[in-house]
């Protein structure tokens, strides 16, 4: 597997394995899935911290705890774009390929 896709990840349930496997905030899951549910086809979006913060409903310094989190954590990478705009890409974390491998192995495709 090269690449994690947000179908994938809605397809293996990736986002029970997050809600479970990874130790991060209640809203930084939150913030994952909004990512996940938003990206386009090249598995990213490009959004203004904005326009997601009021999507999650939080305060700036919280939306700034959050998207450290899933960072530091390395669900996603994080690109300063122009004009108060960041790039978030999924990324294709350890864990979450050993699980879909896990779930391929058990005939869950």
């Amino acid at each position: 597997m090269e690449k994690l896709t947000g179908s994938d990840v809605i397809k293996f349930n990736i986002t029970d394995f997050v809600t479970e496997g990874f130790l991060i905030s209640p809203g930084a899951k939150l913030l994952y899935f909004v990512i996940v549910q938003n990206c386009g086809e090249n598995d990213a979006i490009t959004v203004s911290l904005e326009t997601l913060r009021k999507k999650i409903a939080v305060s700036k310094p919280a939306m700034r705890l959050y998207i450290g989190e899933i960072v530091k954590t390395g669900l996603v990478t994080l690109k300063r774009e122009a004009q108060k705009k960041f790039t978030f890409q999924l990324r294709l974390h350890p864990r979450i390929v050993a699980e879909i491998e896990r779930q391929k192995a058990e005939g869950k495709s």
